[in-house]
């Protein structure tokens, strides 16, 4: 194969898997900037209400997103496994079913989300004050989401094939556009809430057309004939069942962040507010732990496709390693400057924004010990076709949010919703790392096995 593509199956496995997840890393921490610099300028500009109008929301967003993240990644996954294979006319035919499934989602993902927004909004709760607010801001959101749609299909599919850096480049241009333009529509053009909205989805769109210009001039690799276009039976099924697998035990987790917004909702506005601005913090510092978890996930997808199971246990090993070293640095940032980071994301002046939002990071970011190995356990496990354990960790996950939003917000307010996830993320990853365990000494013992009848 002539390519610029990256073989993830020689050299050493954390070397690999670091160089391979640093650009996934910039690349997120960029794709996070859309959302901030929403907060920013909408929390300095438009003040406290359109700020909770934008948060009350995002569980909405982040569920559809996830959902199509999941699916596109599980379809990623199946053409590094080809790769790692040298199997390019395998790989090309499941290149091209990944193109006509992710089309087919996209289709059906906006209709549904567009159709149940309204009484999702309602049911999720959201005070009268910012209702319209929200509606506005989310349904433009949602009518632009092909563009967030066949982005992560182009970058999911170059990561299959061990290329992490073109989407951080191309994301740096989009993520400077979004900005100029959401000042020139919040500042200049005076259009709100919905001028922020209309700027993020235009900004993803350049990202996705030079996404894909790229890689027709780069990775003649990921281009496919007419003759690849056809659903072969064994790929169909394999990257069905992958892609519904992610997709779902993604949706989980935020059906479960939905959950807790309903929660936090009927709590006010203030602390609508000081939550989005404490997960927007949040998610910067989760951006390493959740790339080694993709890292780790075409890593292991990739070995297993070649039939390197020792490496897939070592960078995992190691991947776990790096991101408790990550998790000391994050909790010791925590707390000393969480007030200036919290003052810097929202332009508040309210106290109890303020402290809440502090209150939030102090009890999670020190639980990223067992968030980063949670993230890295369940890549590993689906890229090695363990579909079902990451699923079931998944549903303990959303199960335990209604916990939160009955016994937890009721009794203790915020501090319940504080304690939450902590909780979940510990118990979720010791249930991974024993099915790891679990797995691992049984293929052990099935190569011994093999090993001995030769």
């Amino acid at each position: 194969m002539k390519t610029k593509a990256t073989d993830l199956t020689e050299g050493n496995p954390l070397k690999v898997i670091l160089i391979f997840a640093v650009p996934m890393f910039l690349g997120s921490l960029f794709q996070q900037l859309y959302n901030i610099t929403d907060t920013i300028i909408v929390g300095h500009a438009l003040g406290d209400n359109a700020l909770a109008a934008v948060g009350a929301t995002s569980p909405i967003y982040n569920l559809v997103m996830n959902l199509a993240n999941g699916m596109t990644t599980g379809f990623a996954i199946i053409v590094a496994r080809y790769f790692g294979a040298r199997d390019e006319n395998g790989m090309k035919k499941a290149v091209a079913t990944t193109v006509i499934l992710t089309f087919i989602l996209t289709i059906f993902i906006t209709a549904l989300s567009l159709m149940f927004l309204k009484p999702l909004l309602y049911v999720l709760n959201i005070p009268s004050e910012i209702m319209e607010d929200s509606y506005i801001y989310i349904v433009i959101i949602l009518a632009g989401i092909f563009t967030t749609m066949f982005y992560n299909m182009a970058t999911a599919l170059l990561r299959a094939v061990g290329n992490s850096s073109a989407a951080l480049y191309i994301l740096i241009i989009s993520v400077i556009a979004n900005i100029a333009m959401d000042l020139i529509f919040v500042y200049v053009l005076k259009a709100g809430i919905a001028g922020a909205a209309i700027a993020t989805v235009i900004a993803q769109l350049m990202s996705v057309i030079i996404c894909l210009i790229y890689i027709k001039a780069k990775f003649p690799i990921l281009l496919f004939a007419k003759k690849d276009m056809v659903f072969q039976d064994n790929i169909l099924k394999e990257m069905f069942s992958t892609g519904i697998s992610l997709g779902c035990m993604y949706s989980i987790v935020n059906i479960g962040n939905l959950i807790v917004q309903y929660a936090v909702n009927g709590l006010g506005t203030q602390i609508i507010a000081a939550h989005i601005a404490a997960r927007k913090l949040n998610n910067i510092f989760m951006l390493p732990l959740s790339s080694l978890g993709n890292a780790i996930s075409m890593f292991a997808s990739q070995n297993y496709g070649a039939g390197k199971m020792k490496r897939v246990w070592e960078g995992t090993k190691k991947s776990i390693i790096v991101g408790a070293i990550w998790s000391t640095f994050a909790v010791l940032v925590t707390f000393v400057a969480a007030p200036e980071m919290v003052n810097g994301m929202t332009g508040t002046t309210d106290q109890k924004v303020m402290s809440s939002a502090i209150l939030y990071m102090k009890i999670n970011i020190p639980f990223y010990y067992a968030l980063g190995a949670l993230f890295i356990l369940r890549s590993m496990l689906q890229s090695i076709s363990r579909k079902i354990t990451p699923l079931i960790a998944s549903s303990i996950e959303l199960l335990s949010k209604f916990v939160v939003v009955f016994i937890l917000a009721p009794k203790m307010g915020y501090l319940g919703v504080c304690i939450s996830e902590p909780i979940i993320w510990t118990v979720c990853a010791i249930f991974l790392f024993i099915d790891m365990i679990f797995i691992k000494r049984l293929r052990e013992k099935a190569n011994l096995k093999v090993e001995v009848s030769c």
